[in-house]
């Protein structure tokens, strides 16, 4: 009997280390633009790296003028994009996907082009530190107006473009999230939000959800109304700060912790979320971006790295009875080898892995040793991401079929 099944479950929980990029410690921003192309702004070297292949590969841009961190990037629309940094508080400008900046210099005395948001029609937002001001373009980020100091705040931590003229922007310590329901022209201050000391990220979800990361509490906040009001969902996995946080598709969204560089993920809209363990021994997931066909990137301190999860397979996937564990695992991994759907099993059939080789059991023995020293929350995952029938496969073979063709950091 052949069962159908969506691919909703897999994709993006599995994230490869692509490894240090340049020398730098801090993948500060990322940004998806079109057509495949990707953009990240790192620390302390202040590049701007470019990537023309859905984020497998990169170029190094070098440093962007003297600049020492590139802090956000926004993609605007028709190869337009933008960056700011710090500690000279400037905006670059490209108009060719990324390839080359023009510096518009540094914007209103501010010290730091903390975050970045396109709205629609051309608008754009920035928020800086440590005067904690909107600025607001309305040509593609050719020309700023200072809006202001927002509520006594020292930064603008965070935007996000809701819908509809709606836009949000997170403070740093008074905590508090500010919404505007004129395309940014002017604001509300909707307070501080559950003692938090800063709204460190923001992000859009769809029909009115939007979720806020926290710091010093690590809470994730939710809202279901446009950001009129917010639910908190508590601390998340002992984590103090939720870093950053992308919306994928489908209800799929992921979280970016510090200090033990956690991914977490949600298939609810971020009404529950799955701890995805630390990646590659990273302290901060400091960016998080979605670019198309379910492949996230992840951007990491303190040793730079980009993480990429593979693309998924389009539509369902419909193939497989119950009666062979981690089937669907085992298809999702063929497919990101080999660019083909087919069910392939793993065993003493398998000519090109054969199964008793010491090679083989070494590393099917490492995989067991990982398993195990998973947190229990980690295991629920595999647990969740199986072929269900009567009953759920185990977590340790779905886990073992991912380690087995190296998909687990």
């Amino acid at each position: 009997m052949a069962y159908t099944y969506s691919w909703k479950h897999i994709f993006a929980t599995v994230f490869k280390d692509l490894g240090q990029q340049f020398g730098q410690t801090f993948i500060y921003s990322l940004a998806y633009l079109d057509n495949g192309i990707a953009l990240a702004g790192t620390r302390t070297g202040g590049k701007i790296l470019r990537s023309t292949d859905y984020g497998q590969s990169w170029v190094d841009l070098g440093r962007q003028f003297a600049q020492d961190t590139i802090r956000s990037l926004a993609y605007l629309d028709d190869g337009i994009a933008l960056a700011g940094t710090t500690p000279g508080g400037k905006i670059l400008r490209s108009t060719d996907y990324g390839q080359s900046w023009v510096d518009l210099g540094r914007q209103f005395a501010q010290h730091t082009i903390r975050s970045l948001a396109y709205l629609d029609d051309g608008i754009a937002l920035a928020g800086t530190a440590a005067g904690g001001k909107l600025l607001r373009s309305t040509d593609y980020g050719q020309s700023w107006v200072d809006l202001g100091q927002q509520f006594g705040q020292r930064e603008i931590q965070s935007l996000a473009y809701l819908d509809d003229g709606i836009a949000l922007a997170g403070t740093s310590m008074g905590g508090k999230i500010l919404r505007s329901t004129d395309h940014g022209q002017s604001w509300v201050d909707l307070g501080q939000q559950f003692a938090q000391w800063f709204i460190r990220s923001l992000a859009y979800l769809d029909n009115g959800i939007a979720l806020a990361g926290t710091a010093i509490g690590g809470k994730i906040l939710r809202s279901t109304d446009y950001g009129q009001s917010w639910v908190d969902l508590g601390q998340q996995f002992g984590q103090p700060e939720i870093y950053s946080l992308a919306y994928l598709d489908d209800g799929i969204a992921l979280a970016g912790t510090a200090t033990d560089g956690k991914i977490l993920r949600s298939i609810d809209y971020g009404q529950s979320w799955v701890d995805l363990g630390q990646q590659s021994g990273q302290a901060y997931i400091a960016s998080l971006a979605y670019l198309i066909h379910g492949i996230a990137l992840a951007g990491t301190a303190t040793d730079g790295k980009i993480l990429r999860s593979p693309p998924a397979p389009p539509g369902d996937f419909a193939c497989c009875s119950y009666r062979a564990h981690g089937q669907l695992n085992k298809a999702w991994i063929f497919y990101v080898v080999h660019g083909q759907q087919r069910v392939r099993r793993y065993g003493k059939t398998d000519q090109v892995n054969p199964w008793w080789t010491a090679e083989y059991q070494n590393k099917f023995a490492a995989g067991v040793a990982a398993w195990h020293n998973l947190s229990d929350s980690a295991k629920l995952h595999w647990r969740l991401i199986g072929v269900r029938k009567k009953k759920p496969i185990t977590s340790l073979n779905a886990f073992l079929s991912a380690w087995m063709k190296d998909k687990i950091p």
